[in-house]
């Protein structure tokens, strides 16, 4: 089907509020979805395997759900959400190199980060 090759896609500064479960750009490497409407994280991105690039601050995510199935992430950013904790989210997102957490409800650090080598 169409836009088969499509690498990146930026859908900042709309009204989204949640994306198709069928979400089938499986070539995408970069998303951005700063700025929307989401309240939960868009669970249709773990279906993204080739995603290195995350950008959904900006938005009024409460929750991380389990983030393993995206092995290729080297960039998260959560920042200005109302994220209280990520618990097992970031477990297993071996290639992660840049995580923004600013501006949100986080009553601990995550062990995630302080067992970072």
């Amino acid at each position: 089907a169409g836009l088969q090759h499509l690498q990146e896609l930026n859908l900042r500064m709309n009204q989204l509020a949640a994306l198709p479960a069928d979400l089938s750009f499986v070539g995408i490497v970069h998303l951005d979805l700063r700025n929307n409407r989401f309240t939960a994280f868009p669970t249709a991105v773990l279906s993204l395997k080739r995603l290195q690039r995350l950008y959904l601050g900006h938005n009024g995510i409460t929750e991380v759900p389990f983030l393993g199935a995206l092995g290729e992430l080297h960039t998260l950013d959560l920042g200005n959400n109302k994220v209280e904790g990520i618990e097992d989210g970031l477990r297993r997102v071996d290639k992660l190199q840049n995580l923004n957490l600013e501006n949100n409800e986080l009553r601990r650090i995550p062990l995630e980060l302080a067992v970072c080598k």
